[in-house]
């Protein structure tokens, strides 16, 4: 059942000029109660409410993926206003970037009310998960949850989602869910964990109903120092009252003997001003050589491995190398992908051969095929990923805007 809780009562005004926009907290009782949130930013004449409807209605559309006429109903009929305010439209993006005044509106819904009301509508979401879990993972065992992948990359808020299911399924089957050493490489099982468990969100319509569904899968991995996988017979939820899907991105087939690990959370979502390691292994007998690259959300190419400080392009067999520390820039949504393509000689590596030994950007052709998940077609190919969270889901952190991307990006030489 959804609470009755009141507004907000923190008398607090909304700055639409703002890169990142966190929700008050409210309190009942003296505890926090914290919302799910959306803004919506238009120009200055535009009437505040018409603003606060679209913020209420693109607040639903994020939280529920059906119809607002019918699942999602109880969810627009109880959101409400958190904020409103106005903007000289100093900040970028949308109709904040280009120097006229705005006005701005935040909806809200209380993120216990979701969370109740969501239970409501696939109530056998935990039969599912404790029925996976069995066939996969001894009862007693301490569990790291690795990545939840959807829609082509690992993260978003449908992750977010069946990571906290999955940790409740966890409990209630005996198993100890650990934190992800942040110095875990990606190889054997992180320390204190006795299993690795992953999950893929595979969107699907019902060919009968004609609704939206969702097919999970689970596996379990373990044993040391590479990976033994089990994967669990998948099952289906109605996709209809669960969170918007994430922007879907080029599917990388992997395959061959080497695999990237980007430290995330247990969901795969990291927040914008995150630190990230990416490590790199070759599970095989024979050296590779190998070009590791980093495909952002607007589809450019970087190649991180080699560089300057790691001159080598070499993947010794049965080892892991560190390629890379980074910090998250990305906007909300946005997808980050680490591939690796590798081959016993350089030869091999096709229109890769040539990227030489320090950091490069591929050309605007290839680092489109690449972010289609095209042009791979070395012997060799293990990627990973991350999608960035808003920033009101990264515990009311506001990280500081980072600059000078875009003319880095720009100061790089092509990869030839």
């Amino acid at each position: 059942m959804l609470s009755v809780a009141g507004a907000p009562s923190q008398a607090l005004t909304l700055d639409c000029d703002a890169a990142f926009h966190v929700p008050p907290t409210d309190f009942v009782g003296g505890a926090p109660m914290h919302y799910e949130n959306e803004v919506a930013i238009e120009p200055a004449d535009t009437p505040m409410a018409e603003v606060e409807a679209r913020a209420r209605n693109a607040l639903v559309a994020k939280l529920c993926s059906g119809d607002a006429r019918d699942a999602c109903g109880a969810l627009l009929a109880r959101s409400k206003i958190l904020l409103r305010g106005t903007g000289l439209g100093t900040a970028r993006g949308g109709a904040r970037g280009d120097g006229r005044a705005t006005v701005c509106a935040m909806a809200g819904i209380l993120a216990g009310d979701v969370a109740a009301w969501r239970a409501s509508q696939v109530p056998h979401l935990r039969d599912h998960l404790l029925a996976a879990l069995k066939e996969i993972l001894p009862k007693k065992k301490r569990v790291a949850i690795d990545k939840i992948g959807d829609n082509g990359a690992a993260g978003g808020m449908r992750a977010e989602w069946l990571k906290g299911q999955l940790e409740a399924a966890l409990s209630v089957y005996g198993a100890t869910v650990v934190d992800v050493d942040p110095r875990w490489s990606g190889r054997g099982t992180p320390k204190g964990a006795d299993r690795v468990l992953r999950g893929l969100i595979l969107q699907r319509t019902d060919p009968v109903k004609q609704i939206p569904i969702i097919e999970v899968q689970l596996a379990a991995y373990d044993g040391a120092p590479f990976f033994t996988k089990k994967t669990a017979e998948p099952f289906e939820v109605s996709a209809g009252a669960l969170p918007r899907g994430p922007t879907p991105v080029g599917e990388i087939q992997a395959r061959g003997d080497v695999t990237v690990h980007v430290k995330t959370r247990a969901d795969g979502n990291l927040c914008f001003g995150d630190r990230s390691s990416v490590f790199v292994t070759n599970g095989g007998t024979v050296e590779l050589r190998a070009r590791v690259f980093n495909i952002d959300a607007d589809g450019n190419a970087i190649q991180l491995f080699p560089n300057a400080d790691v001159k080598t392009d070499a993947l010794p067999p049965g080892k892991t190398v560190s390629v890379a520390d980074v910090e998250v820039r990305g906007d909300p949504d946005s997808t980050e992908r680490y591939v690796v393509v590798a081959a016993p000689t350089v030869g091999e590596l096709g229109r890769y051969a040539t990227a030489g030994g320090d950091y490069c950007k591929l050309k605007k052709a290839d680092a489109k095929a690449a972010a289609q998940g095209q042009g791979f077609t070395q012997p060799h190919v293990g990627h990973d990923s991350f999608r960035v969270l808003e920033a009101s889901r990264c515990d009311g952190k506001a990280a500081r805007k980072i600059e000078g991307t875009a003319e880095s990006l720009e100061a790089l030489p092509f990869c030839e």
